[in-house]
């Protein structure tokens, strides 16, 4: 009875304007960490299927933090091959980026002429 007692008591007492908080700042709370967050889930994949997300998805992060997760991937998989392969991949990676890059441009360069 003691127990259940000490446990349903608040250690402190909340202010009034926690109790009303405004969903729209709590869904732009859950906005500014998503980013993070898929780049975490984005560790969930294999190099090879990390590359095809960029290609997928296009660039959400810069060149770095790709580079850190594909070297990450390669190095907490095994089996996944040798300095070689990690030097192909990356090479590709940046190759990725380069025709994300220029799509980009193309398609900024289009809406500017037909305006």
């Amino acid at each position: 009875m003691l127990l259940t007692l000490f446990f349903s008591l608040p250690l402190f007492p909340l202010p009034s304007s926690l109790h009303s908080f405004p969903s729209s700042q709590t869904s732009w709370h859950f906005l500014s960490i998503s980013p993070p967050r898929q780049y975490y889930e984005m560790l969930y994949n294999t190099a090879d299927e990390l590359l095809n997300l960029v290609v997928d998805q296009g660039v959400r992060y810069t060149e770095l933090e790709y580079i850190n997760a594909l070297s990450l991937l390669h190095r907490s998989q095994t089996g996944v091959g040798d300095l070689s392969t990690q030097n192909i991949r990356l090479q590709r990676l940046k190759e990725i980026i380069c025709e994300q890059a220029a799509i980009k441009q193309a398609t900024k360069d289009k809406k500017i002429t037909t305006v």
